[in-house]
């Protein structure tokens, strides 16, 4: 599953120009999975996507939606100090907790500008160039970064109100590997 066709892919990232790409059988915004039935999934295997989502919470309530009694959820997370992002500030639940109620696009310039600065080494009028050519393309890019502190505190933030239990958390080389399982009823968040 991706957001995009494979030909979207090629005119989104040129980049990848050569490169031998997975087909793709479903188009589907990760974030919603809305052409998922409720309670209709075993396994979500999310490799290097949490970080690329604009609204962390939200994703993990859907998959918390569409995931069935004892499924599981395996999140592999690359841990900011090892990345390109090494430099960018930590994302705090506040502020996590602040793009779910408020929505993303409260906060989507300031990560463009803060992925322009830091990753893109950009400044001064190509600094607003290279932000203004992100918001237009919608550009996907890790709009959010952890270490392993700040990424334990989604997953117990998540787990109070969700039934998804973590049952591993741990780091593994560069990224941080969480697998979440899906038992019981919980209270619905507020």
């Amino acid at each position: 599953m991706d957001r995009l066709s494979l030909e979207e892919q090629m005119l989104h990232y040129p980049e990848l120009k050569g490169e031998v790409l997975t087909s793709i059988d479903i188009i589907d915004d990760g974030e919603k999975l809305s052409s998922f039935a409720d309670e209709s999934i075993d396994f979500i295997i999310a490799s290097h996507f949490l970080e690329h989502c604009q609204d962390p919470i939200g994703t993990l309530e859907n998959f918390n939606r569409v995931l069935r009694q004892e499924g599981h959820v395996l999140l592999a997370i690359p841990d900011k100090r090892y990345t390109f992002d090494k430099e960018r500030p930590t994302t705090t639940l506040n502020h996590l907790c602040t793009d779910h109620k408020e929505g993303p696009e409260v906060s989507r310039e300031a990560h463009f500008e803060e992925w322009s600065r830091y990753v893109g080494q950009k400044k001064g009028d190509e600094l607003q160039a290279d932000i203004n050519h992100c918001t237009e393309l919608g550009y996907s890019i890790h709009f959010h970064v952890w270490t392993e502190k700040e990424l334990k505190e989604l997953i117990m933030h998540i787990s109070s109100y969700l039934p998804l239990t973590c049952i591993e958390f741990q780091l593994v080389g560069e990224e941080i590997l969480v697998v979440l399982n899906k038992q019981g009823k919980r209270r619905r968040h507020g």
